[in-house]
């Protein structure tokens, strides 16, 4: 759910303003580096993820992904991650229309956010109980 697979441009942001707020103390330098795009350990983390996947089919198993991605913006800096950075090519990807802090904060069963989430389990559910 709003996972930098690619990076987010918005790191490169976030650690300047850091640093002029004086707030490194506070944050994870190395964990902003990473999620800058084109950094190298968020390269080798996907490479590993596909290597996984490959093994994992090449096995026979089942290895089922969904991705989400945030449709607004947060006030004053945007979208924290982009729909090209969050999606995976093969896989399903849906939108939840809400910012990136708020698209795991579901204030009821009935937003449309929710029951995509609910209908990609139930789904994965279906399955699993087809193969037994």
């Amino acid at each position: 759910m709003g996972t930098p697979h690619k990076g987010a441009k918005m790191a490169d942001w976030v650690k300047v303003q850091a640093w002029a707020l004086d707030l490194v103390k506070s944050i994870n330098k190395s964990l902003l580096e990473s999620l800058e795009t084109d950094d190298q350990l968020l390269e080798s983390i996907q490479v590993d993820f596909w290597t996984m996947v490959r093994g994992l089919r090449e096995g026979g198993r089942r290895f089922e992904v969904a991705c989400f991605f945030e449709e607004l913006p947060l006030p004053v800096v945007g979208k924290v991650v982009s729909k090209e950075s969050a999606i995976l090519e093969g896989y399903d990807a849906f939108s939840i229309h809400a910012n990136h802090s708020d698209m795991v904060k579901f204030a009821s069963g009935e937003e449309n956010g929710f029951k995509r989430l609910l209908g990609v389990l139930d789904r994965w559910g279906s399955q699993v109980g087809e193969e037994n």
